[in-house]
């Protein structure tokens, strides 16, 4: 399986996290690859949404039409949800969730740790 290019750092790293998860369990396939750069790309919308609100907060103050200073969700947040939440649908199709293992597709493994750690 060729590496993919266009990948953060942090991208890539993930990418390569799960393709050896795949490879020490026997479950890696060529097939896998668009699946593996998807999940990798998604994490890394996760990580710079995550980073965003880190940097500003999970609420803004900005100006309304009128000049008054309100408080908004910060944009990055629903961001952030959204990918979190296809980035585990991807996770369990690949097998890479405590409920996917639970129905016996793989060995415990910890792929996800790095949104819980981020």
């Amino acid at each position: 399986m060729t590496t993919p290019k266009g990948l953060t750092a942090g991208g890539l790293g993930y990418w390569r996290r799960l393709k050896k998860t795949m490879e020490d369990s026997g479950d890696l396939k060529t097939s896998d690859s668009y699946v593996l750069l998807l999940a990798a790309q998604t994490f890394e919308e996760y990580a710079m949404a995550r980073d965003e609100i880190k940097k500003n907060g999970i609420t803004l103050k900005v100006l309304s039409d009128r000049g008054a200073e309100i408080i908004k969700t910060n944009p990055a947040a629903p961001v952030m949800n959204q990918a979190s939440a296809r980035l585990l649908r991807i996770l369990d199709k690949l097998g890479l969730t405590p409920g996917s293992r639970a129905k016996g597709k793989r060995e415990a493994v910890d792929p996800i740790g790095d949104l819980m750690n981020g």
